[in-house]
């Protein structure tokens, strides 16, 4: 029972992708391996994260400071300079952040291959000719298309 069980979870596990990978790789659509701005974009943005929270965290205890002050003037200092260099340092990463998405963003368009549409030349090189995809019509006879890009473009006259 035991055997029967692993040999199931085994090809179970063994074919989880359904086929997909195989056709992704027909369609020349990549898979597995992140980009390089995708993984710098997730490394800055982890950063700013957690840089982010830290801000946050010093503003909350700057605030517990001052509460505790019982009217300290040292300490409402203290509290006070602390919230303004955590929101400084917010207002830093907030921009630090708006940047990197911009950069990021650019450098991923910038990089995309771009897929033009296949388009064929409108006249034909034979005069009264014209220029068909596939086969010519009943009483035309064909001719070879140097410049179509289409790979069954015929001259057709």
């Amino acid at each position: 029972m035991i055997e029967i069980a692993t040999t199931l979870a085994t090809k179970i596990a063994i074919s989880d992708d359904y086929g997909l990978l195989n056709v992704a790789k027909r369609a020349n659509i990549p898979t597995g391996v992140p980009e390089p701005a995708a993984i710098a974009a997730s490394i800055i943005n982890l950063f700013l994260s957690v840089v982010g929270i830290i801000a946050v965290l010093m503003i909350i205890y700057s605030g517990f400071l001052w509460l505790t002050s019982q009217g300290n003037e040292e300490k409402v200092t203290k509290a006070k300079t602390l919230i303004q260099n955590a929101v400084i340092g917010l207002f830093i990463i907030l921009a630090s952040y708006s940047i990197t998405w911009f950069i990021i963003k650019n450098l991923k368009q910038a990089t995309e291959p771009q897929i033009q549409p296949m388009a064929t030349p409108a006249t034909c090189d034979i005069a009264g000719g014209s220029k068909n995809v596939g086969v010519c019509p009943a009483g035309q006879s064909s001719v070879a298309v140097q410049d179509c890009l289409a790979p069954t473009c015929v001259c057709c006259k």
